[in-house]
């Protein structure tokens, strides 16, 4: 069965005067690994919170990784990596049920208090009308249990959640149930309602315990064999969930770029390894084409991150703005009459006056140590990249957060401990 942490939580709920079931599934999972533990509990406090931080949990308001629910308190372990304990109020626009009334809908089983088929009926039904469809596996279920469940039961905890649904339910709710003549009432209902809800959506507005959450831009920085992308790659598997991550993943290093773009800016940096009257023109002439399109793009990628953290998402940066500066700073080794300008433009426009991330993780790595790992690199490019990193660091320390690492510690030690020290700003 779970474990035993889980096992002394749900106990010390229910002894510090809670109810709660487990919601959905008869019985709880054998592993924690890869599913979620569902509790639906009458009331959410800041004792029943306090509560949970006691046992070790990490509570988050609004998590995007886990879409539908109000609160998720995750707790690291060993053994299992992350455990989510998904926390569900009753007090939702979905679900909303006397809390004096909830231990009526609840059974009792393998000493643990499961959801009544009745309750999970209800929170269905309700969940598929108002998104409009329907999974096969829960109509499926509502198939079992039609034979079996109290249609009074199923009446009340309707006029509990709302009130105006109860004929429609009394209509359908049969032996013949049929979700699409459900659905269809229900829709016929919110067109005669729909002036009603302007008016209410108008003057009311609906108390919510769940702030909206805005997700973070999160940059990684360092010369080449630091552990960037070793480190984008582990963060997200330390959340044990199939195609949920904690971060987005992004690069500026020539993302976003059209196919026309990459063929200008291709034909300037030819130009630049080459002598002659022809490559000195095209030299000269196309830097402020390809200066202008760097910050172009630039901005498109950041503005891009902008929206999807507005939406609750977190966007992980291998490598920031930054990038273009250094490495026409450190590899561009021509030597033309434009060019000092267009390094001090790009260090104006891409590191002086553009917007910062939230969180830059810069690691900090011996010169040696990244050659040992990107055997291509120079170790004076290296030595120089490292010099140029320092100084930037330097300029923009007042205006982000800076969480400065030593590479040479395994990525999941340096994950781990960014976790830990930012998790509540993360989720």
């Amino acid at each position: 069965m779970i474990g035993d942490e889980i096992k002394l939580l749900l106990q010390n709920i229910e002894d510090n005067g809670y109810h709660y079931c487990i919601y959905g599934g008869r019985s709880l999972p054998m592993r924690i690994d890869g599913s979620d533990i569902d509790i639906l509990i009458d009331k959410i406090d800041g004792n029943l919170i306090s509560l949970l931080i006691n046992h070790g949990f990490v509570i988050s308001r609004g998590v995007q990784i886990f879409i539908g629910t109000k609160i998720v308190a995750c707790k690291f372990t060993k053994e299992y990596g992350w455990i989510p304990l998904h926390i569900k109020t009753p007090e939702s626009k979905n679900f909303k049920i006397a809390p004096q009334n909830f231990h009526e809908y609840r059974n009792f089983k393998d000493n643990f208090y499961f959801a009544k088929e009745e309750l999970e009926f209800v929170i269905i039904t309700l969940i598929s009308i108002k998104s409009g469809k329907i999974t096969h596996k829960r109509t499926e279920k509502i198939k079992k249990w039609l034979h079996s469940i109290n249609k009074d039961l199923i009446m009340k905890i309707v006029s509990e959640t709302d009130i105006s649904l109860i004929k429609i339910f009394e209509r359908n709710v049969t032996d013949n149930f049929d979700f699409n003549s459900l659905l269809k009432d229900y829709k016929n209902l919110m067109k005669r309602s729909y002036l009603s809800r302007f008016v209410k959506k108008l003057f009311y507005k609906e108390k919510d315990i769940r702030p909206k959450r805005k997700g973070i831009i999160v940059s990684l920085e360092g010369i080449d064999g630091s552990g960037k992308s070793t480190f984008a790659h582990t963060i997200n598997k330390f959340v044990n969930k199939e195609n949920r991550t904690l971060f987005i993943e992004s690069s500026m290093a020539g993302r976003g770029y059209s196919s026309w773009v990459r063929k200008v800016r291709r034909k300037w940096r030819k130009s630049c390894d080459r002598n002659g009257i022809y490559a000195s023109f095209l030299k000269n002439s196309m830097i402020f084409i390809v200066l202008f399109l760097e910050i172009l793009n630039s901005y498109f990628l950041y503005f891009k991150a902008k929206i999807k953290a507005q939406k609750g998402y977190n966007i992980l940066f291998d490598r920031y703005s930054y990038l273009h500066y250094i490495r026409q700073s450190v590899h561009n080794k021509a030597d033309f009459i434009t060019k000092r300008l267009y390094i001090k433009l790009l260090y104006f426009f891409l590191i002086k006056t553009f917007p910062q991330p939230d969180i830059i993780i810069y690691f900090e790595t011996d010169v040696n140590l990244a050659k040992s790992r990107k055997i291509e690199e120079k170790i004076e490019d290296l030595t120089q990249k490292k010099y140029i990193y320092n100084l930037i660091i330097k300029k923009i320390k007042k205006r982000t957060t800076i969480y400065e690492v030593d590479s040479s510690r395994p990525t999941e030690e340096i994950a781990k401990d960014f976790l830990n020290n930012y998790w509540r700003i993360i989720v």
